[in-house]
């Protein structure tokens, strides 16, 4: 069931990094439509086009609001609100320029942020957050919840034919590529899970989500891994879902899906003895 705790796990907290470079490296990286993705501007493109747009905008994992300014190339907000678990980031995105859209920032986990109100926004984005941390059911769940009534999740993740690994000491990368920073001798450079999630898994956690999804839009394409990445995997499908909540919650329904990805990514379901937690 979405949000519960990650199979094997106990109880834990997502991790607040502390890399110091980590509001530079954002700063510098993502901060203009161009810099993102292709499986992540197509997904936009298609809710732009839609009546109605992006509406009011949570961007959880925000950094620097690179998002914000990226979609205002293109689109209309009709507001912004980043939320981040790095305090150095949110203090950096205070600093940038405005936002064209009202816009405010607050450092925080989504998992437990109360300033933030559940069912208050018409496009939840969270891009690189649950497949970057500890409790990837609980941040999906809490994303979830503050998705209004007609709104959608805007979600990016690793996925496999395979099973998936949660497990950050099977697959895991640097939270900012060292090479791009100097570190002082001795210092560790700080990691990140490197979370991949079997395709029918993923696709199920979305279908168990409460209230059930209306619709689900999914693109993606398979490629490899970072090169700073530690994984088992040699290709990994990339993924963006759009995950839509109906108008009118609890009036029964089967969530229709619109798919763009490999379908080989759906090929089975984890194989025991393949990677796994």
């Amino acid at each position: 069931m979405a949000g519960a705790l990650e199979p094997g796990l106990t109880p834990l907290t997502n991790i607040h990094y502390q890399t110091p470079h980590l509001a530079a490296y954002f700063a510098a990286h993502r901060r203009c439509w161009d810099e993102f993705y292709p499986s992540e501007r197509w997904v936009f493109d298609r809710i732009g086009a839609a009546p109605g747009g992006f509406g009011r905008l949570l961007d959880v994992g925000c950094a620097v609001g690179g998002l914000g300014r990226a979609l205002e190339e293109k689109f209309t907000l009709a507001s912004y609100a980043g939320l981040d678990i790095n305090a150095a980031a949110i203090d950096a995105a205070k600093e940038l320029p405005a936002l064209t859209a009202p816009a405010r920032f607050e450092c925080g986990d989504i998992v437990t942020a109360d300033g933030i109100a559940d069912g208050a926004f018409d496009t939840v984005a969270s891009l690189s957050v649950a497949d970057w941390n500890v409790e990837t059911d609980a941040i999906i769940a809490a994303c979830w919840r503050k998705v209004a009534p007609g709104g959608r999740l805007v979600i990016s993740l690793r996925l496999t034919d395979r099973a998936g690994t949660r497990d950050p000491n099977i697959s895991f990368q640097p939270i900012v590529p060292s090479e791009d920073f100097d570190l002082p001798d001795g210092s560790a450079v700080e990691t990140a899970p490197y979370v991949v999630l079997n395709g029918s898994e993923a696709l199920g956690m979305f279908l168990d989500l409460d209230p059930a999804p209306a619709d689900i839009l999914a693109y993606g394409y398979w490629g490899v891994p970072s090169k700073t990445a530690t994984t088992p995997y040699d290709h990994l499908a990339f993924a963006v879902l759009s995950v839509g909540r109906g108008e009118h919650d609890g009036a029964q329904r089967d969530t229709r899906l619109e798919c763009h990805l490999p379908a080989s990514v759906f090929a089975g379901p984890p194989m025991k003895g393949d990677v796994t937690r």
